[in-house]
């Protein structure tokens, strides 16, 4: 080999090997952000052009009363570690006789924006409902964290079961999104104190949807994954009953994760999935129209005969007026209180840029009952 060749080969050999450590350097530094930085990925309290807390939200989204629910409490919980979460506690005339639903929103913006969700259940399906704020969401204090979320729902369900109004033992727990994660823990971690569970467009676990949302990095999210909110893991070990809601065109969540969190539901002693065909991750219930609250009523009532035959609930004690009976609740379908409710749209639940598909003020719904697997 001539001087010159080898003086080529040389620069050719500095050349590769410059460009690999610089590839190499700044995927390191990519993987390091994403790991310091994964909680900014997933938690979103504030949505950029949007209000943080209910007081700023536009009017239909900063209290139940905007609903025509005066009979409510505001509270400030404090958790174990310290943090502050606002809650609203919506309470019908019997409260105490009924079940209470705990509602567990998604990851982007504050509760104001689930009233017209919130208060159709409260309304159709006739139960309590209390609505929360995760910790550093709206009028919460604190910073996010897969920890602090867990901490948050426990503080809710300790406050619920000493609350004179609410029946101990007859709390459901409805998740949405991130919200299901936030539900199946506290299940998990408090079984005799949850009734049953309702879960809508929820993912099997973290790592499962960085491969979805992030399937280059998917390689190395054993090294970079500090979340992991394993849902898939959680529901085969619950035997509490589950309703599984779903929407089939969810563009952010895979269907396919909620069919395969039912299938992964083998210790339950009654688990149905619903779907909507044309749900998408944040109006699954604004699409599934009066067939929605007819499935979420009807999953309330099988709750109540699972606990009147003794295979559901920590007392085999039975749960009287669950629901309102399909003919008073029907009787009111159609009305002004859920036609608007329905027409006002909700907030997204996972990453912001899907603000361009909530459904707006001025969308309408058609009423009739829509046909689900």
């Amino acid at each position: 080999m001539t001087m010159g060749g080898a003086f080529t080969q040389i620069l050719r050999s500095s050349w590769i090997s410059n460009l690999l450590w610089t590839g190499g350097g700044l995927l390191a530094l990519g993987l390091g952000t994403l790991y310091y930085f994964q909680d900014n990925l997933l938690y979103h309290p504030s949505i950029p052009g949007m209000p943080k807390s209910p007081r700023e939200n536009p009017p239909g989204y900063r209290s139940p009363a905007e609903h025509g629910i005066h009979n409510f409490e505001e509270q400030f919980l404090k958790t174990e570690d310290g943090a502050t979460i606002h809650a609203w506690l919506l309470l019908q005339s019997d409260s105490a006789s009924i079940p209470t639903v705990v509602y567990f929103h998604g990851n982007a913006g504050n509760m104001g924006f689930r009233l017209p969700h919130g208060s159709n259940l409260y309304k159709q399906c006739r139960v309590n409902v209390m609505m929360v704020d995760y910790r550093g969401y709206g009028s919460s204090k604190g910073t996010p964290s897969e920890e602090g979320l867990k901490a948050d729902g426990r503080a809710v369900l300790t406050a619920l079961r000493a609350h004179p109004r609410v029946a101990p033992d007859q709390i459901v727990l409805y998740g949405k999104s991130l919200g299901g994660a936030v539900a199946l823990a506290l299940a998990e971690e408090r079984p005799d104190e949850v009734l049953a569970l309702v879960l809508e467009n929820t993912f099997l676990s973290i790592p499962a949807m960085v491969d979805v949302l992030m399937p280059l990095v998917k390689i190395f999210k054993g090294l970079i994954l500090r979340i992991g909110w394993r849902n898939d893991r959680r529901v085969s070990q619950l035997a509490h009953p589950i309703l599984f809601m779903s929407g089939l065109a969810d563009e952010l969540v895979p269907p396919s994760h909620m069919r395969q969190l039912k299938e992964l539901a083998v210790r339950s002693v009654w688990a149905q999935l619903y779907t909507v065909a044309d749900g998408q991750h944040n109006d699954t219930w604004f699409r599934g129209g009066i067939a929605y609250y007819r499935n979420f009523r009807d999953f309330l009532g099988k709750v109540a005969e699972l606990v009147a035959e003794g295979k559901a609930g920590s007392k085999a004690t039975k749960a009287q007026n669950v629901c309102a009976s399909t003919s008073s609740v029907m009787a009111n379908v159609g009305g002004e209180g859920l036609r608007e409710g329905i027409a006002r749209g909700s907030i997204p639940v996972m990453p912001p840029a899907s603000l361009s598909n909530v459904p707006s003020a001025a969308a309408s719904v058609d009423l009739k009952t829509k046909k689900s697997d």
